[in-house]
């Protein structure tokens, strides 16, 4: 499931902004494979911690899952260009803080069904053969 793609990425950045990330071979237009791979990067990041608590894929996708998707893939394609602002660096920070909180259950994800309690077995459970002496086996001697 892919949560953002290169329309929404222009969309929350604009086409100049995204132009200047994925551009790799300067020729005016974006490249695919950086785009699809920032993406596929963002959304390696967003299951592997919502996925902690929720059963992926999800049905319901929240749009603050989709921006944040946006400003990991953004600032992924960014790293290998030069144009890495501290803007982008703190909104990747702070994409991947909420999604810690998700994953430690102090966020939810609006539209998303609620994730099911996870039980640990974390206790000792003993198992023994039958008892050899009981009051019937050793028939009053005690």
């Amino acid at each position: 499931m892919t949560y953002a793609t290169l329309q929404t990425l222009t969309d929350q950045f604009g086409a100049d902004e995204v132009l200047v990330s994925s551009d790799r071979d300067h020729d005016g237009v974006s490249d695919p494979d950086v785009v699809a791979r920032a993406l596929a990067h963002a959304d390696g990041l967003i299951n592997s911690r919502i996925g902690v608590k929720y059963k992926l894929p999800l049905q319901v996708v929240p749009e603050v899952l989709v921006a944040y998707a946006g400003d990991i893939a953004l600032y992924r394609m960014s790293q290998d260009t030069g144009p890495l602002t501290e803007e982008k660096r703190q909104r990747y920070e702070d994409a991947l803080l909420w999604l810690d909180k998700v994953a430690a259950g102090k966020a939810v994800l609006d539209g998303a069904p609620e994730p099911e309690a996870k039980t640990s077995a974390n206790g000792i459970k003993v198992v023994a053969a039958a008892r050899e002496f009981t009051r019937e086996k050793l028939g009053g001697i005690l």
